[in-house]
């Protein structure tokens, strides 16, 4: 009987025992679960942006301009070209500043210029006919036979009306100015209208 009774409170022991390390070990792990875990650190990383300024030289082309010239012998509002116009060329060396690669400023350094460009000229026309002042055409007197009448008398038969004409003149211009006045040609205006008188030609024999 005593046999037995020791033997149970040694298998109570053990259990209870085992139970304890049990809970240690779970109590262990729950407490080491989360706080023992190593926790990575944050880092804030600041990019900074890539700076440079270097020279650089360039070749660039200089647009040519355009000059309007009178000239006196062409026809008003007539335009003519004199001259074809050429660009010119200049050697420019500019101070670049690069940020990440992409241009942000540019500063003029030193400039020279390697061709002039060279100016088309267009002339323009200032010349237009222009006319006198109307001069008198005088006219002509004729005369006609007329049976019905007595030989030696006459009569008025059509009054006789004065014509006109004009000069025409090229003028050239400049500036507002005459520069040139060429005679072209002598233009009727209103044909004159001829005086006619009539004869008599019956014979009262």
């Amino acid at each position: 009987m005593f046999a037995r009774l020791v033997a149970k409170q040694t298998i109570y022991l053990g259990v209870r025992a085992m139970v304890l390390a049990s809970f240690v070990i779970l109590g262990t792990t729950a407490c080491t679960s989360g706080a023992d875990k190593p926790v990575a650190a944050k880092k804030k990383m600041q990019v900074l942006a890539e700076t440079k300024t270097i020279e650089e030289t360039r070749t660039i082309f200089i647009d040519f301009g355009t000059v309007e010239r009178e000239d006196p012998t062409i026809p008003e509002g007539e335009k003519r070209f004199a001259r074809d116009g050429k660009k010119g060329r200049k050697l420019v060396t500019y101070s670049v500043t690069y940020v990440d690669g992409e241009e942000q400023s540019l500063k003029v350094v030193d400039l020279k210029i390697l061709k002039k460009p060279v100016d088309e000229i267009i002339l323009v026309g200032t010349s237009r006919f222009e006319t006198s002042t109307p001069e008198p055409v005088p006219f002509v007197t004729r005369s006609v036979d007329d049976p019905n009448m007595l030989q030696e008398t006459s009569s008025l038969w059509q009054k006789g009306v004065e014509g006109e004409k004009v000069k025409v003149y090229k003028v050239g211009y400049e500036d507002g100015k005459v520069v040139l006045r060429t005679f072209v040609k002598e233009a009727v205006t209103r044909e004159p209208i001829a005086k006619v008188i009539a004869n008599g030609t019956w014979r009262n024999d």
